[in-house]
């Protein structure tokens, strides 16, 4: 919706353009401090006459008028830098938990695999006793009952039993059963 006769200079640069923003754009968008023409008559017949800026009254401040993108786009900048910080803060963060999370269940499984591994050993020993106390053939069937059920029970006692010599579990065994040890 622009003028008819200004599609030619469309999509080209105007060098005047940011002179014009710095006089005009903050007044004309605000209100504030806006000048009429009737005004800058007045300023200029003032500078022809030689009023100049030492007749300020010294309670009247000098600031700097703001260039268009110098103020506003430094807060942009800013804003956009504490964003993207925040951005990276949350993400550490979010990081940081997820790490916790998957060491937390990296142990768990750990330990469930290890605890799995021993239950597997130990049932490929239990299974092992029963075939060595028939070899002893000195023990009777309550004898033979009885000390699987004292070893079998005890993942100590199964390695000690597994790995004595065959001559030495007998009597082993019969001291086991009575309590000797």
């Amino acid at each position: 919706m622009s003028h008819k006769g200004a599609a030619t200079c469309r999509n080209k640069s105007f060098p005047p353009y940011e002179d014009l923003c710095i006089m005009y754009a903050k007044d004309h968008a605000t209100g504030k401090d806006a000048q009429a023409p009737a005004d800058v008559v007045e300023e200029l017949e003032a500078e022809k006459n030689g009023d100049k800026l030492d007749d300020i009254s010294e309670d009247v401040e000098c600031t700097q008028i703001p260039t268009p993108g110098s103020n506003g786009e430094e807060q942009n900048a800013r804003k956009k830098k504490r964003r993207i910080q925040s951005g990276k803060d949350n993400m550490v963060e979010a990081m940081k938990e997820v790490t916790i999370i998957l060491a937390t269940q990296l142990k768990d499984a750990s330990d469930n695999l290890s605890k799995a591994i021993i239950g597997v050993v130990a049932a490929k020993s239990r299974s092992k006793i029963n075939d060595e106390l028939l070899k002893l053939l000195g023990l009777t069937t309550k004898e033979h009952h009885k000390a699987t059920k004292l070893i079998a029970c005890q993942h100590e006692l199964i390695d000690v039993f597994l790995s004595m010599l065959d001559v030495k579990k007998e009597e082993w065994v019969k001291g086991l059963i009575n309590g000797d040890f």
